[in-house]
């Protein structure tokens, strides 16, 4: 297995942790412009937070979160961390990759048909059932996404997982 030096290792940890803040920064910004929509006063304002909120996820959300399982996965093949020694650093690849899916599947997509449902009705589409209920199913995913995000932030910080039995004993 490859291993890098220190500096290296300094060097992708801080991107790492610089792409997990904008990710998990960016995911708690998108939340408040998603739950501000409902304050807009006309139809254009109305569409603009939808159209904000998905900006902001496809411009920074998506790319942060792929950079930060990128060097994740760099962060475990590089160092002794290893993919599967800790069950923090499991816990981290996981949540992280569910996060991802959950996004692929219900948050871009339902984001997206609230913007087109916001574009056409303006603010008669809070009373339409259709955006109703797709709004009610974003604003969950929404939220279960970032906590199981911030949850990783934790989990990281105090890994409460001790070394996994059988794993090597380096660190």
């Amino acid at each position: 297995m490859a291993r890098i030096g220190r500096k290296g290792r300094l060097w992708l940890r801080g991107f790492h942790i610089m792409f997990f803040g904008s990710w998990i920064g960016s995911q708690i910004c998108s939340n408040i412009v998603f739950f501000a929509a409902g304050s807009a006063s006309d139809g254009s304002a109305f569409h603009a937070y939808h159209a904000n909120a998905l900006s902001l996820d496809f411009m920074v959300t998506i790319p942060c979160a792929v950079l930060t399982l990128i060097t994740g996965l760099l962060l475990c093949w590089l160092t002794t961390w290893g993919f599967f020694k800790n069950g923090w650093v499991i816990y981290s690849l996981v949540a992280a990759i569910v996060v991802m899916v959950v996004g692929a599947i219900w948050l871009a997509p339902g984001k997206a048909e609230l913007l087109a449902i916001s574009e056409r009705e303006g603010l008669a589409a809070l009373q339409s059932p259709v955006y109703a209920s797709t709004w009610n199913t974003v604003a969950v995913f929404n939220v279960v996404v970032t906590v199981i995000t911030t949850s990783v932030v934790f989990t990281s910080a105090f890994k409460p997982w001790r070394k996994r039995e059988g794993a090597e004993a380096t660190s």
